[in-house]
């Protein structure tokens, strides 16, 4: 599991440390703060771009307007 992992876009950079990871019927999804409101990040390998275990780091190249 990625909790406690920093979520990185490559778009918008650092978004923040996923507080936990929730499963979903469709799939895990990502939860976390951004920009001091909650928001779910779906964990999906389409989006993954690498996930660097000795960094702790999930980058991710997410649609536009997810977080908005």
């Amino acid at each position: 599991h990625v909790t406690g992992f920093l979520l990185v876009d490559k778009t918008l950079g650092e978004i923040g440390l996923i507080d936990e990871v929730l499963e979903m019927p469709q799939q895990e999804m990502a939860f976390l703060k951004y920009h001091k409101r909650e928001v779910l990040v779906p964990l999906n390998e389409h989006l993954i771009v690498e996930i660097d275990l000795k960094n702790k780091k999930v980058m991710m190249d997410l649609p536009e307007g997810l977080l908005e």
